[in-house]
């Protein structure tokens, strides 16, 4: 039970952070003091990214134990280990910010959705899925 504590508020920390650094852009034409404001804000998201993508790596074999069946918890494992392979890629800021609240978002309705939601469940079983394939998928550096 942990287990699955710690990897839902992992994954809220993540999500909450993602979505602040996606929906805050420092404006250049904003004063200075401002612009300083929101970049060390930036900061702390970032460092929340961080923390949080490193404990779902490490805790994730905690994880195989935690879920029954045998594709639930390889599911969970794959997210876990795509969130920190994200967040350390050579991605850009952007992409990186876009897969982890995507694939964050897809994950905590398959994990902890109520069941009275089995449409959507399954849908976001299926669509984590997809964007775990193509996160794993070899690509070129971003240089972006």
């Amino acid at each position: 039970m942990q287990a699955r504590e710690r990897f839902q508020a992992n994954m809220q920390i993540l999500l909450s952070a993602v979505m602040k650094l996606l929906a805050a852009p420092v404006p250049p034409e904003a004063s200075e003091t401002v612009r300083t404001a929101l970049r060390e804000e930036r900061v702390r998201s970032r460092a929340h990214v961080d923390e949080a993508t490193k404990c779902l790596a490490d805790d994730f074999v905690q994880l195989l134990f935690a879920y029954a069946g045998s594709r639930l918890p390889d599911l969970a494992v794959r997210y876990a280990s795509n969130a920190r392979g994200v967040w350390i890629s050579d991605r850009s800021e952007d992409r990186k910010l876009t897969a982890l609240r995507d694939a964050t978002q897809h994950c905590h309705a398959l994990f902890f959705d109520s069941p009275l939601y089995a449409r959507q469940r399954a849908r976001s079983w299926r669509e984590l899925e997809r964007l775990l394939d193509v996160l794993e998928a070899p690509q070129a550096p971003d240089t972006r």
